[in-house]
């Protein structure tokens, strides 16, 4: 397990020197926008250690570079009296993030003093992730955040964008239209269990057919298979009516209503949203 207390003091030093006042002053600072648009994580509230933070840093930079789609996590402290919307479109504004002329990207803000998380959306990120996206972040994600599990919290944000962003650019479809819904992927484990579990039924069933064929002889319903042939003649025969059965089924009659429809997404695109954990 990872020891979140065991950082270097020379990160921890760097940011309190480059945002002394920390995310109130990063919102304000446009000279570090270059700096800014390389680094996707910036971890003011110290929630992730060391390790945990380059490995976020190297997957959302990575996302960012395949599909020209940024994705960025922020946590700080407080949101310094601003809410958490303004807080977090200002500090996606202020650090220049965004891919194109309409600054394409997400960013995943987290306040550790309210306890609010904000995700905010830019340019192509409104359809490709929409409010659907927002809805299964809030559905996935956001239980890690109650946790404190905030490490899987940031991972599970970087891959459901990206699987949100693979959809839109394979399919051309969004999740959340035409009847596309997402589902959360098996873990690779899970994957594994499942095709084994899969073989052993198919060899199960293989070896069922092959039993089932060597069972040769088999007891006979019917008392002709025993009688020897010509040993058995009837003298006389009549017919004797014993009782009859008389069934009844209920006919239910139509009451005259209608099943109801279900609905899709709304398809209405969303600035961003967010709430507590």
């Amino acid at each position: 397990m990872i020891d979140r207390r065991k950082r270097r003091a020379g990160p921890g030093l760097k940011k309190r020197m480059i945002f002394p006042a920390a995310a109130g002053i990063l919102i304000l600072l446009g000279c570090l926008t270059a700096f800014a648009q390389d680094q996707k994580v910036f971890d003011y509230a110290d929630v992730l250690s060391e390790e945990e933070e380059e490995d976020l840093q190297q997957t959302l930079a990575q996302t960012a570079e395949t599909w020209s789609f940024d994705l960025a996590v922020l946590t700080v402290p407080d949101t310094d009296g601003r809410t958490p919307e303004e807080f977090a479109r200002k500090s996606y504004e202020g650090l220049g993030y965004g891919y194109g002329s309409d600054s394409t990207g997400v960013l995943f803000l987290l306040s550790m003093g309210e306890r609010d998380w904000e995700v905010y959306f830019s340019g192509e990120a409104r359809t490709t992730i929409n409010s659907y996206g927002l809805s299964c972040i809030r559905e996935y994600v956001v239980p890690l955040l109650s946790d404190g599990d905030y490490y899987e919290a940031f991972m599970r944000y970087a891959g459901l964008c990206e699987d949100f962003i693979r959809q839109k650019a394979e399919v051309g479809t969004p999740y959340g239209y035409d009847g596309y819904e997402y589902r959360e992927p098996f873990p690779f484990l899970y994957r594994i269990l499942i095709g084994c579990a899969a073989g052993l039924a198919a060899a199960a069933l293989v070896l069922v057919a092959l039993w089932s064929q060597l069972k040769t002889v088999k007891a006979s319903q019917e008392a002709a298979f025993y009688v020897v042939p010509g040993s058995f003649r009837l003298e006389r025969s009549r017919d004797m009516f014993l009782y009859k059965t008389r069934t009844r089924v209920r006919i239910e009659r139509d009451s005259g209503g209608g099943g109801g429809g279900g609905g899709g997404h709304s398809g209405h695109a969303s600035s961003g949203g967010g709430g507590k954990f």
